[in-house]
């Protein structure tokens, strides 16, 4: 008993020292918040400033569903969930959340119709409370792992269920949680329920959070939401870009700094060997941040090529055209005119983003070595021989230079590739049938309240 009155206490210290803390970085950031066009997007939400419009459309909701997404990769993989959820439960009302611009601009894009969008608010203790006072939500669920101390807190105050769902727990993140120990493994403990993408992260989760943490593995949310083009769309998608059958398509997808010239120098080189002289080969490249749009764009320039860009319309019409995917949303269905794909984020020092995406369409993807926010799902995928992993930059060239030449090679890991995502598909349904246990348990709470109150009057 007096081990737990001192481990709530020091929960409670360390929740403090974490919020004056907070406040105090955000009084220090306040000049660059207000200046910055892309830190200022959502501020006055953020800060619980809530225009009277979206104040009233709350207020008329009755116990919604919560849901948080940071941003675009986050809420491309909850989209699909949140739409099963919605057809599983139709008279749920919906909340979702981003943190960044454009997530909110996509969130609103797809489901501005069905769900109320709002900014996630900065986690201090009456920001939180404002927001949670006015949504009133029956239950939060929360994409990845986004560990908040004082929303957290509020939630369980209020006896709020919440879910994580997809949560990833990398062996870097896990290192960083376990120097946080005291404030991490209280947090994991305040969720309903945590649905863990892989084994090796539910043991990570427990390792924080106890053996008694309320942890089950869903897998990954992102495989069933991947939108596949049929064969029609394809070759319409093929025909806008001006891409014959017999051409070879390199898409380098989520690029960051130093990967669009990785594949710019792929182009040369492939170019330049008299073997593939006879061989057409066009270049799709997909920067991660719109922000480093115009940037790319004068590389491709200074390089000697010619910039196409979607946002425009445009298309490949000769042999000196680079295709600049310069548009939010789109890299997955790009993927399909692929004959091999770079994941980017794997030569910066980033993690990795989404490796499964070329698999849809049976696309062998080559990386980098900087995998630390992916290596579960990339050793999984190296096993069943997917996946072809770069040690430093010249590797990853040589890596896309051979595939590039080999169509049966292509073809041989494309398909081990589709058949490993065949198998990982169906973590919505798992999801869904582990939620609605909390929905039920939910629903008979408030009408037994409801009769109680009844029975009062």
């Amino acid at each position: 008993m007096l081990q737990l009155v001192w481990l709530t206490a020091m929960e409670q210290f360390l929740l403090l020292i974490y919020e004056i803390g907070l406040s105090v970085l955000l009084l220090l950031l306040g000049p660059f918040l207000l200046l910055n066009r892309k830190a200022r997007a959502g501020l006055s939400q953020k800060l619980g400033f809530i225009e009277s419009g979206l104040a009233m459309r709350l207020g008329k909701l009755n116990r919604p569903t919560w849901f948080h997404a940071v941003s675009v990769g986050e809420f491309n993989a909850a989209w699909p969930f949140i739409q099963a959820y919605q057809k599983r439960f139709p008279d749920k009302d919906i909340v979702i959340s981003t943190t960044t611009a454009t997530g909110q601009a996509l969130a609103k894009e797809r489901a501005g119709r069905m769900a109320t969008i709002i900014y996630f608010p900065f986690d201090l203790p009456w920001i939180v409370s404002k927001w949670l006072d006015l949504i009133d939500p029956e239950l939060v669920c929360i994409m990845e792992t986004e560990l908040w101390p004082s929303f957290m807190e509020a939630c369980r105050r209020r006896n709020l269920s919440v879910v994580m769902l997809n949560g990833r727990l990398s062996p870097r993140s896990f290192q960083r949680h376990k120097l946080i120990e005291p404030l991490s493994a209280p947090m994991l403990r305040k969720f309903a329920l945590i649905g863990a993408q892989t084994q090796a992260e539910a043991k990570r989760y427990r390792t924080i959070g106890g053996d008694y943490l309320p942890v089950a593995v869903f897998g990954n949310l992102k495989y069933d939401g991947l939108a596949i083009l049929d064969s029609i769309q394809v070759a319409n998608l093929a025909s806008e870009l001006n891409i014959s059958n017999g051409d070879l398509v390199l898409v380098a997808g989520s690029t960051h700094d130093g990967e669009e010239s990785l594949a710019l120098d792929v182009l040369d080189k492939f170019r330049q060997a008299p073997e593939n002289r006879a061989k057409p080969l066009k270049l799709i490249i997909a920067p991660r941040h719109p922000e480093r749009f115009e940037l790319v764009a004068d590389l491709i320039g200074k390089r000697g090529y010619s910039v196409k860009r979607h946002s425009l319309g445009q298309a490949f019409k000769d042999r000196s055209d680079v295709f600049l995917l310069d548009t939010i949303g789109s890299l997955s269905k790009f993927y399909a005119v692929a004959s091999v794909a770079f994941v980017g984020g794997t030569l910066a020092r980033v993690g990795g983003h989404n490796l499964v995406e070329p698999y849809a369409y049976s696309v062998p993807v080559v990386c980098g070595p900087s995998l630390y926010k992916t290596r579960d799902i990339a050793n999984t995928l190296m096993e069943s021989n997917a996946l072809r992993i770069g040690r430093n930059r010249l590797e990853v060239e040589q890596l896309l230079l051979s595939l590039l030449t080999q169509k049966d090679l292509q073809e041989a890991i494309g398909r081990c590739g589709r058949a490993w995502l065949q198998d990982n598909q169906g973590a919505t349904e798992r999801a869904l049938q582990s939620i609605e246990p909390l929905v039920e348990a939910r629903k008979q709470t408030a009408s037994t309240k409801r009769k109680a109150e009844k029975t009062t009057v």
